[in-house]
């Protein structure tokens, strides 16, 4: 029977995309391989479906070695790669004798009179080798750097190519899970492997700002007022976002402290459970499909783009690049706040390079920290050092003085302003619902004494040369 008329069943094809697609699309006939009544399609139908995916999927092989492999190999070269019969065969989930057939079609629609005649390979020649293709996620990169581009130099703020070009990117993110099957959103908080955080902030002179921060930590050692907030790698001039840090050390690291300043680190708490991307996890993003899907290959193509956008995320900036070079990771969070209604972003520390000191930054509606309950007329009072006998010795106390009696609230208004709890920024009630506790009993000031680098080094080889062919060194 000639192969154009031949049908082929959904159970003589292994392959579970192919399977499916031939019970739910085919016709119900006799098939020619396996002779029984079933959901059918040609088998032309499936040749075509088979050198789709050759193109996206799979390269074909050289016929020759090339001048290295000549040289070094010479009578051992064998070309690389698996004969094109077995490729179809495997890929597919198809018997010998069916992909033969797929293959007589196919090297018949592929053949070409004038490369016969000089013996050129055809694409699905019986001789032709594959392997499968590296993926190409170009078309990805070309948008990523028309949007860098865009950001810095053309539109800042709101627009729709910026948007689409973001939805793209991050519209399927919740689907996503590495190769070993979590979920590149994580979960922090309570109950969780990540419960605390730990926040630093350098002072680097007045005694004054010191002593404000410990009166007050929950504001001295939280994230600034939107009036004070700096650009950062995930934030905007005037956004305050918590910066936070898994391990004290990695948090110090992170705000640069000069030699002679004196840092500030805090425990905070998180109280309630928080949706965080995991930047590490994209690097591992693992997709699961069938070449013979229309749709995976963008898929691949997806996942590769974004492990190579998780380290453009952490990439390490100078600061003298930080305002441009921080505006494309700046939208990343705009939109995963705002559109994916996450929380924040887990992160490598550019400044440790460990995988387990990572940096963690909640966003502004995420960011707020609980007040405590003081009592009206409470007085704190901060010592940086005590008198010793011969002179001052550092040492650092906090003291609140609570009053004996606690004056009732005349109001319900009164009596919320009396007892701080919820949430406040720029000294105004804030309606966000708190994620952050300060535990006061783990703060502590250190004073930075020496700075540690870490460096390759490189000798600069420098050669002089004349209008001869002659050169020296010197």
């Amino acid at each position: 029977m000639e192969q154009s008329k031949k049908y082929i069943c959904c159970t003589c094809v292994k392959e579970t995309y192919l399977s499916l697609l031939i019970r739910r699309e085919g016709t119900q006939t006799v098939c020619s391989y396996c002779e029984e009544e079933n959901q059918c399609i040609k088998i032309s139908e499936l040749a075509d479906k088979i050198e789709l995916a050759f193109e996206q999927h799979y390269q074909r092989t050289s016929t020759e070695p090339d001048s290295y492999e000549y040289t070094f190999m010479k009578e051992s070269w064998e070309r690389e790669g698996d004969e094109v019969l077995y490729v179809i065969a495997d890929a597919a989930g198809i018997d010998e004798n069916v992909a033969n057939d797929i293959l007589d079609i196919l090297e018949k629609s592929h053949y070409d009179h004038h490369k016969a005649k000089v013996w050129e390979e055809t694409p699905f020649a019986r001789d032709a080798h594959y392997i499968p293709n590296s993926p190409d996620s170009g078309e990805y990169y070309r948008k990523w750097l028309t949007f860098e581009t865009h950001l810095k130099n053309e539109a800042r703020f709101f627009s729709r190519f910026t948007r689409d070009i973001l939805n793209d990117l991050f519209e399927n993110i919740e689907t996503l899970k590495t190769k070993a099957g979590a979920p590149v959103i994580q979960t922090i908080g309570p109950d969780t492997a990540l419960a605390h955080l730990y926040r630093a902030r350098v002072f680097q002179s007045r005694d004054d700002v010191l002593k404000e921060a410990l009166s007050y930590p929950w504001k001295g050692l939280g994230p600034p007022p939107s009036v004070a907030a700096t650009a950062g790698r995930m934030n905007a001039h005037g956004i305050s976002v918590f910066y936070g840090s898994t391990f004290p050390d990695t948090a110090i690291a992170e705000v640069r402290p000069p030699v002679g300043s004196r840092v500030a680190v805090a425990k905070f708490d998180i109280i309630r459970r928080l949706r965080l991307l995991d930047v590490l996890a994209l690097q591992e993003i693992f997709t699961d499909g069938s070449i013979f899907d229309p749709d995976h290959l963008g898929q691949i193509q997806l996942s590769t783009f974004l492990r190579h956008l998780s380290r453009r995320i952490t990439k390490l900036i100078m600061p003298d690049d930080e305002v441009f070079e921080y505006l494309p990771t700046q939208a990343i969070a705009d939109y995963l706040a705002s559109e994916c209604m996450l929380d924040g972003i887990i992160f490598l520390s550019a400044q440790a390079r460990d995988k387990d000191q990572l940096n963690v930054v909640l966003f502004h509606h995420a960011s707020a920290v609980e007040i405590p309950e003081l009592p009206e007329g409470t007085e704190i009072e901060v010592r940086l050092e005590s008198l010793g006998e011969d002179s001052p010795s550092l040492d650092y106390r906090v003291w609140e003085s609570v009053p004996t009696e606690i004056k009732a609230p005349n109001s319900k208004k009164e009596g919320r302003l009396m007892m701080l709890s919820p949430a406040f920024e720029n000294d105004k009630w804030d309606a966000r619902q708190p994620a952050l506790r300060i535990d006061v009993k783990q703060i502590a000031v250190h004073h930075i004494t020496m700075v540690k680098f870490t460096y390759d080094s490189y000798e600069i080889h420098r050669r002089r040369s004349t209008n001869s062919t002659t050169t020296s060194d010197f």
